[in-house]
């Protein structure tokens, strides 16, 4: 499930002197690789969004995607934020 935020015009207005947001996540699925010596999922950095600060608006939904890992049923891991139950 991709995970879906709103900035509000404040915290908009506190980073107007800024060029660029980035949203990263320091522990998200950062590999689309399966690894047979590592059963566990590989997480670490992984850059989710990069959002232009001059247009971004409190009406604007930012989606992320959310990392799945597939390789123990023989497939892929997919890049995004690690979900924590």
């Amino acid at each position: 499930m991709n995970l879906k935020k709103v900035v509000t015009d404040e915290a908009i207005a506190s980073i107007s002197n800024y060029d660029y947001l980035t949203i990263y996540d320091d522990n998200g699925i950062d590999t689309e690789i399966c690894s047979e010596d590592s059963p566990d999922v590989q997480t670490g950095y992984i850059e989710l969004a990069t959002l232009d600060v001059s247009s971004l608006s409190e009406d604007d939904v930012i989606s992320l995607a959310c990392g799945i890992d597939y390789c123990e049923q023989g497939g892929t891991r997919i890049l995004g934020y690690l979900q924590v139950s």
